[in-house]
């Protein structure tokens, strides 16, 4: 039987530090990197998913499920009550998401904006989805027009404040959190607290408040939903944005170190990792990349 953990990208480097020394490293076609151990084969995806495989592979599953303290649905479990849906996609409301957090190159951005009910006829001249679903060209070229109307806030963590942060024992999740957070703060500072405010979801709430308990007068979310970018053009927008800013601040770390630096965190990247390192050095890795990433490990290895 197989078992499968989506983790964070803390997570992978942990579990990856770990097999590394008590497993054999395979080669597994699209994988990042795969281990086979006694009766059991670790296999590590771009997508952030982990499969466990083999006779022993249960008590490798249960042991991160157990070291992460992930809860696992039970199939008698009552299921969560689904968010109400939007009676429109423009429905007038504040949301926001983020990019960078899967990009090995360039900071952590989240955006926030705000679309109120006059703004649907002015929006609907331009294609608003999930980033995700874009071509960086089309974002590049649609969003200047867009904010100039549009209110929005940003928040830009740079590479080496983002280093320090993760080096003090936050994760990419709480990370986020604040910058969404202060996001939201800044947006309704802007437009006069106007909600309702809306978010792409990554964590629980629970959780998400959890990482907030010492951050001052958090704004309070009226609807946490996964693919929300699906459903609300507010935070479809955001997504937008906030690639928009992360391609800009890419561009720019790209010239300042003369070199093309590469979305994603692919073999590719693993390779202008190394090339950084030997010409530059690690400190000016730390102010261009997110370092924690199992990355930084393959490239190093790469030199060796």
């Amino acid at each position: 039987m197989n078992y499968v953990l989506e983790l964070n990208n803390d997570q992978i480097v942990e579990l990856i530090t770990y097999y590394e020394t008590k497993a054999q490293t395979i080669d597994v076609e699209n994988t990042v990197v795969a281990f086979e151990g006694s009766n059991y084969n670790v296999s590590v995806y771009e997508s952030r998913k982990v499969m466990f495989q083999g006779k022993k592979a249960k008590p490798q599953f249960e042991h991160w499920v157990t070291t992460f303290n992930i809860v696992l649905p039970e199939a008698d479990e009552k299921p969560a009550e689904k968010p109400k849906a939007p009676t429109s996609f423009y429905e007038p409301s504040i949301g926001s998401d983020e990019s960078g957090s899967g990009d090995y190159f360039g900071p952590l951005v989240v955006a926030a904006v705000y679309i109120s009910k006059a703004d649907e006829n002015f929006l609907k001249k331009f294609p608003i989805k999930d980033s995700k679903e874009m071509d960086d060209k089309t974002i590049i070229e649609v969003i200047p027009e867009i904010i100039e109307r549009i209110p929005y806030s940003l928040m830009i963590l740079n590479n080496d404040k983002y280093n320090q942060m993760i080096e003090k024992g936050f994760n990419l999740n709480a990370l986020k959190a604040y910058l969404h957070a202060q996001a939201h703060k800044s947006i309704s500072a802007k437009v006069g607290k106007k909600g309702p405010i809306i978010v792409d979801q990554f964590v629980s709430p629970q959780k998400y408040y959890e990482y907030l308990k010492d951050f001052d007068d958090v704004p309070q979310v009226q609807t946490f939903i996964t693919q929300a970018e699906k459903h609300y053009a507010s935070v479809a927008l955001s997504s937008m944005v906030a690639r928009f800013a992360f391609l800009n601040q890419l561009r720019k770390l790209s010239k300042e170190i003369h070199l093309s630096l590469q979305k994603g965190a692919s073999s590719s990247v693993d390779e202008q990792i190394a090339y950084v390192i030997k010409t530059h050095g690690e400190r000016q890795l730390r102010e261009i990349a997110k370092v924690h990433f199992a990355n930084t490990l393959k490239a190093k290895a790469l030199i060796k």
